[in-house]
């Protein structure tokens, strides 16, 4: 399997084009494309945006290496992706692909009357950011957001699969947390706006 030459980050606060930070933290971006992840939205007492995220959706926690981070998990995805059998008599049926979040949410109004409410996290809205896949690219966003791979700290970076996103890019990087950040509020929103102070 050819290996992305690429890898790309989720961003949803500060870090999105319009924000100054951007331009201070992402200067080799490649590309910016609309993204849409599943998640809770929470705000900071300082007024930074914080993602909640499931443990069910992390594919793999960032390492000092993220090109062999990258590289293992688009294999793994490479390998429970459907193929199309080759043409001809004898061949298996096409195996399903595993239901997205985003197709839990275009389907969830299809239930049967009188079924139990399914919970689902909000959809929320940020943007895919294309980075040269090389070790030091992501080091000025880590520096910003205080992650230090094995480190404790507020922000984690996480590999997940993107529910939404233009390209269909099954990948990427997020700074997140897997539990209720503390002190924090949860927004009922699901795009983060920048208070004035801030």
């Amino acid at each position: 399997m050819p290996i992305l030459p690429s890898q790309y980050i989720f961003v949803y606060g500060t870090l999105r084009s319009e924000h100054p930070e951007h331009q201070r933290f992402c200067s080799n971006t490649l590309s910016i494309q609309k993204a849409e992840l599943s998640g809770e939205l929470y705000q900071l007492p300082e007024g930074y945006p914080i993602l909640q995220i499931s443990p069910s959706q992390i594919l793999a926690h960032a390492s000092p290496d993220p090109i062999s981070d990258w590289q293992k998990a688009s294999v793994e995805i490479q390998a429970i992706a459907p193929t199309k059998p080759a043409p001809g008599r004898g061949q298996p049926p096409p195996q399903p692909s595993l239901p997205s979040t985003a197709a839990l949410h275009r389907t969830i109004d299809q239930k049967p009357q009188g079924a139990p409410p399914t919970s689902i996290p909000p959809l929320i809205q940020g943007q895919l950011l294309e980075f040269p896949l090389t070790s030091h690219a992501l080091e000025p966003l880590d520096q910003w957001e205080c992650f230090t791979p094995g480190t404790p700290s507020a922000y984690q970076r996480y590999l997940v699969r993107p529910t939404q996103t233009e390209t269909n890019q099954p990948l990427c990087w997020v700074y997140a947390t897997t539990q209720s950040p503390k002190k924090a509020a949860k927004l009922a929103t699901t795009t983060w706006q920048r208070p004035i102070d801030l």
